[in-house]
């Protein structure tokens, strides 16, 4: 039988994979245009990095429920304007710099900044300050309480990232997988980070996005072996 999942179960697949092969060989139908997710409105990009390569202070889990990822825990002030993160102690980016709160300042105020264009910055509008008290603390300051703060943080607009990358081309994050290359017209690889902060994440070494936008072609290339998985296989 052959296998086809959508995009969005690929990302807890390639943290718990667990197969003979190193490797992963993914046929996807749409390729980004750029790999920057901040910038762009491309679902494909989140749904391809998002938590492979960039992550966020916080995430949601398949319940709804959300959960630390950068940030260990936060605390929120009695009139809900300002929310408290807690870094994990000694995350580094992809290029060995640390993700500290300096950097996390850093990011966000890349993406409040309208030069960056950002595809929904009403999201992100109610932020009214970010500060970085000490290397592990982050504080956001809000004009207003707002209940979808929270949930807007663990989006693909909100990945952190240092800002010095040039993440159109070649992405830097702080997920289980690192950029290795990206062949325009053709495929996108991903390498294993060795020096991921969760132990024994992830049990692949590489994962290999090939673009082929044609159903035919994918089910051709999954039946000669040429590919491990199609996203979407359609019937």
């Amino acid at each position: 039988m052959y296998r086809s999942f959508t995009l969005s179960a690929l990302v807890p697949l390639f943290l718990v994979f667990a197969a003979a092969a190193s490797e992963l060989v993914v046929a996807v139908s749409t390729e980004p245009p750029s790999l920057d997710p901040t910038t762009n409105a491309a679902a494909v990009v989140d749904l391809l990095l998002h938590h492979n390569l960039y992550e966020n202070l916080v995430q949601v889990d398949s319940k709804g429920e959300l959960h630390g990822q950068l940030a260990e825990s936060w605390d929120t002030s009695p009139d809900g304007l300002a929310y408290t993160f807690h870094l994990r102690a000694g995350v580094c980016f992809h290029d060995g710099t640390p993700c500290d709160a300096k950097a996390v300042r850093e990011s966000f105020l890349r993406l409040l900044d309208p030069a960056t264009a950002v595809p929904h910055p009403e999201y992100f509008a109610n932020i009214a300050q970010v500060e970085a008290p000490d290397t592990l603390t982050v504080r956001f300051v809000l004009k207003e309480p707002d209940p979808a703060f929270l949930p807007a943080l663990a989006l693909g607009d909100a990945v952190v990232t240092p800002v010095s990358a040039d993440l159109s081309t070649r992405p830097v994050g702080t997920g289980p997988f690192r950029f290795s290359r990206w062949r325009p017209g053709d495929r996108l690889v991903l390498e294993r980070n060795p020096d991921y902060y969760l132990p024994g994440i992830p049990k692949l070494d590489r994962v290999e996005f090939r673009f082929i936008p044609d159903p035919s072609a994918q089910l051709a290339a999954l039946k000669a072996g040429d590919v491990d998985l199609v996203a979407e296989l359609t019937p």
